[in-house]
């Protein structure tokens, strides 16, 4: 066996034609950027994403949100006439068909309306030839009388029910009151109605100083009456608040909010200074990828706007989460 040094199958290290092509040693590409972005400062269990110490938050401006609304708008539109310009060819033909047999129907309904009232001008004519006079009246005279027995039927069963009525409810007429002076009973239940207005009266006057006795029972009181204000504005707004807390002059609120593309909590602080900005930050779950992906990019990071701004933030949020 030839104990020759076998030639390399490395084809960089041929004379021949690959040796005009500079080679290049491939890289890895490891740098890449996380769709959501992460931070890294400490959280506490009631902020729920919302950073303590250190970050900087980005500034949400109003043209942003509405900017992002306006692109929205403007490709349903382009949708909606797209789905126009397809319903054409062999579809407008058929629609066009039919709307000819719909018209052409209704035409053939109203012939045979007016035909009929024709035919039942004629029934009627018919019948009244068919009676003579004195026959005519002899059937008038008839239909009256079966009327009158009718009614007097009618009006004997309602006095016997009006009567049955009466004795069961107890209001028969005994001898003994006509012994007793007219209006007397109607005297003792005025009287004793205006007794009864009277201490109602009285009780009303003691409510306000029971109040000012028990505060805790009024503070309670209040509270049962803003539940039912609460559960509706949830109702409305789709906005669960599982939690507010005070702290450095502002209030924090854990919401959830829900809708028909799905759900997501988020966290508010509010400050009591207007002049102040809102704080937004999201709780994302990173598994979620489909629900993510509909989200704007100012939805998915903590972001800052001014307090005026809060209702059209709110409305694109919950446009976004009710979006067909």
């Amino acid at each position: 066996m030839d104990s020759a040094k076998r030639p390399s199958l490395d084809p960089h290290s041929y004379t021949g034609k690959y040796a005009r092509y500079p080679q290049k040693a491939l890289q890895e590409k490891r740098s890449y950027k996380p769709a959501i972005p992460v931070y890294a400062p400490e959280r506490n269990e009631f902020s729920h994403g919302l950073p303590t110490t250190g970050g900087r938050r980005r500034t949400l401006q109003t043209s942003e949100i509405l900017r992002v609304a306006e692109e929205e708008r403007q490709a349903d539109i382009l949708n909606q006439q797209n789905a126009r310009e397809k319903l054409t060819g062999n579809e407008g033909i058929e629609i066009k068909q039919y709307r000819e047999e719909v018209e052409y129907w209704k035409r053939k309904a109203d012939l045979l309306e007016r035909h009929n009232k024709e035919l039942q001008k004629h029934l009627e004519e018919v019948q009244r030839v068919r009676y003579t006079d004195a026959e005519a009246e002899l059937r008038n005279y008839i239909e009256w009388s079966d009327a009158k027995d009718q009614a007097f039927v009618n009006l004997k069963s309602e006095v016997e029910q009006f009567l049955q009525r009466g004795e069961r409810s107890g209001l028969v007429i005994s001898k003994s009151s006509f012994n007793r002076p007219p209006h007397a009973q109607d005297y003792q239940k005025l009287k004793a109605a205006e007794l009864k207005i009277a201490e109602l009266e009285k009780e009303i006057a003691r409510v306000p100083q029971r109040a000012e006795q028990n505060p805790r029972s009024a503070e309670r009181n209040s509270l049962l009456s803003e539940k039912p204000i609460i559960s509706l504005y949830e109702d409305l707004t789709t906005v669960v608040i599982r939690g507010c807390k005070e702290m450095d002059g502002s209030y924090i609120y854990n919401c959830v909010i829900a809708g028909t593309t799905g759900s997501f909590q988020f966290t508010l602080q509010v400050p009591k200074d207007k002049s102040r900005m809102v704080n937004y930050s999201p709780t994302l779950d990173p598994r979620r990828d489909d629900f993510i992906a509909i989200l704007p990019a100012f939805l998915k990071e903590d972001v800052e706007f001014e307090t005026e701004n809060l209702p059209i933030f709110f409305w694109r949020l919950s446009s976004i989460m009710n979006k067909n």
